[in-house]
């Protein structure tokens, strides 16, 4: 891809943080971190155009100031449209207490997902996994997969099943926090 660039300007792809912040890898030099306050709606994987605020500086920080293809947005895509390379699948994640998973696709098969790999993916979440490794142990097959997108955010239900939000929009458990846990 082409792009023409100023001397105070790099091109690369996006990486977003935990946080609000990110970071742009170029292919050829050093990564530049992007502050919250310039990230300006770009998502991770998107190739950008970052305007650095010092050039010569040793460590490259910036603003995105144009984002030149979006990568595909799973959660934006209907299912059936969603072309998966021969590594990947569709399936349901089920996030464990220690917080790696399981996803289980639709033939009745399941695979691992470790923690480090789930993507702050929830339980009930509609996930696209790439199968990372395979091993055949005793007969049976072993996978571990790494989950690269959210298709579709599971409903949050409370006991009741009811949505976790009052009718004012506030989340319950914040106002049994102010009143002393006691409920009215």
């Amino acid at each position: 891809m082409s792009v023409n660039l100023n001397d105070n300007q790099i091109f690369g792809t996006f990486k977003a943080a935990k946080g609000t912040y990110g970071f742009v890898d170029q292919e050829n030099g050093p990564s530049a971190f992007i502050p919250p306050q310039h990230v300006n709606g770009a998502r991770e994987g998107d190739k950008v155009i970052v305007t650095l605020e010092d050039a010569s500086a040793e460590r490259l920080a910036g603003e995105i100031s144009e984002i030149v293809e979006k990568t595909p947005r799973f959660d934006e895509m209907k299912i059936e449209d969603i072309e998966l390379k021969d590594n990947q699948k569709i399936g349901v994640i089920s996030i464990t207490p220690k917080n790696f998973g399981f996803v289980d696709f639709e033939e009745g098969e399941s695979v691992f997902v470790p923690a480090r790999d789930t993507n702050n993916s929830n339980s009930g979440d509609t996930v696209i996994v790439e199968i990372v490794e395979r091993a055949e142990d005793e007969g049976k097959s072993k996978a571990a997969a790494k989950v690269i997108g959210i298709v579709k955010k599971a409903e949050r239900r409370n006991s009741f099943g009811n949505d976790r939000r009052n009718s004012y929009g506030n989340d319950r458990r914040n106002n049994d926090r102010r009143n002393g846990g006691r409920r009215y």
